[in-house]
């Protein structure tokens, strides 16, 4: 299913390229969804944190079981196998830092780096041209 998404995706995007549209691959868009989205609960932690969507969030996300777990077990799980978490805000901790939280209480400053780092972490080309 992935090398069909893959072929289907670079497909359009040549045929979108030959007419000259100016658009934005849906894996980029995706990627923009989850990083508003978490950045959006990220600021309940002001607004609302006696919120269920934001205590849920704070209750086991990626920088609580890497801390507690990793560094506890040298970087293995409890179970003798080295530690893979791949979670929603993964792309987060690795593209916008380890405070994505914190960050994402400026909406401005959020933006300018969700803008770089959707397209790290979907490996399209980064243009600047707004």
């Amino acid at each position: 299913m992935g090398d069909f998404l893959h072929r289907a995706n670079g497909i359009l995007k040549d045929k979108l390229d030959a007419i000259g549209v100016d658009f934005e691959t849906w894996d980029i868009q995706a990627t923009q969804l989850r990083f508003d989205w978490g950045g959006h609960v990220a600021r309940l932690k002001v607004h609302d944190p006696n919120r269920l969507t934001y205590r849920v969030f704070k209750h086991w996300d990626y920088g609580m079981i890497v801390s507690k777990i990793e560094n506890q077990n040298h970087g293995k799980q409890c179970h003798n196998r080295y530690l893979h978490i791949w979670r929603w805000e993964y792309n987060m901790y690795r593209y916008i830092g380890f405070k994505w939280q914190d960050t994402a209480q400026d909406r401005d400053e959020f933006k300018e780096q969700v803008y770089v780092a959707k397209y790290k972490a979907t490996k399209g080309a980064i243009t600047f041209a707004t």
